[in-house]
């Protein structure tokens, strides 16, 4: 991150030169041309998914795969159970679907100047449990969503795109007894973050250019400090309810010295839901 707004503290000096030199001129006002800069100023405040986009990759790879059953509310699901016996209750299949939802939160203030911004990051995977033991597999896919300003003054501003390159994940998991459920959720690779500002000159001219800095790693390191650890989840399990489990990234913070610091923080929770689907009484 540091490069980055070194880069571009390098290049609004340069920048700005250039651009007090090409409102005197025509000539010069061509180098600014919105047709020099091939990519447009990126929207901020993007709202995020109420659920970020599934990950279609993740059931086409798993090693179970769950035919879809037919909606049905809970409150219905669960008068259809009560019409069964303990002993079909008991030959009920496995039939569930994870689903692990995060948010992990990334604050920056810098030191010499009231300038500050946030980066919002949303994970969301998952797939369909049919076996007391196995493995879902998939492309973690995180969306972000930004506030603030990486620089701002009455000449220019420059604002902040993150995106975040898919990678492989994998959940293995493994009933223990008939009502726990033990998760090993890992990333398989890194989460590579491209960060890149894209400023604009406050003018007439509306001058704009990008700058972008190293590959950033704060969501893959912030998951690595969460609580319980990932690879060491356990979750209450049963076959005919809703249940969750919860962990958080508890807040530390990272310092850029000379520049400022961000305070990192985050939350979880994994989601197991059966598939509503009851099996039909055979006719006596």
């Amino acid at each position: 991150m540091k490069r980055l707004f070194i880069i571009l503290s390098i290049l609004l000096v340069f920048f700005a030169v250039l651009h007090v030199y090409a409102a005197e001129g025509e000539e010069d006002e061509e180098f600014f041309e919105d047709d020099f800069f091939e990519e447009d100023l990126p929207t901020q405040g993007m709202k995020l998914p109420d659920i970020a986009p599934k990950d279609d990759e993740a059931d086409a790879t798993q090693d179970n795969e769950i035919n879809a059953a037919e909606e049905i509310t809970d409150e219905d699901y669960q008068d259809e159970l009560s019409a069964l016996d303990p002993e079909e209750l008991e030959k009920m299949p496995i039939n569930s679907k994870l689903e692990v939802d995060s948010v992990v939160i990334v604050s920056y203030t810098f030191e010499s100047s009231p300038d500050s911004y946030q980066v919002k990051y949303h994970l969301n995977l998952g797939g369909n449990i049919k076996t007391k033991a196995g493995r879902i597999k998939g492309m973690a896919k995180v969306a972000t969503d930004i506030s603030g300003y990486l620089a701002k003054s009455t000449a220019f501003e420059c604002m902040l795109k993150v995106t975040v390159a898919t990678a492989p994940y994998e959940v293995i998991y493994n009933l223990s007894g008939e009502d726990e459920l033990n998760l090993d959720v890992s990333i398989k690779g890194q989460l590579l973050e491209d960060w890149e500002s894209f400023c604009t000159f406050l003018d007439q001219t509306k001058a704009k250019f990008n700058t972008r800095g190293n590959p950033e790693l704060w969501i893959n390191n912030a998951l690595s400090k969460s609580d319980p650890p990932m690879s060491k989840l356990v979750a209450e399990f049963d076959k005919t309810k809703t249940t969750t489990v919860k962990f958080t990234v508890p807040k530390y913070t990272v310092r850029d010295e000379g520049l400022g610091f961000a305070e990192v923080e985050g939350t979880g929770v994994i989601t197991i839901k059966p598939s509503m689907s009851v099996p039909k009484k055979e006719p006596e």
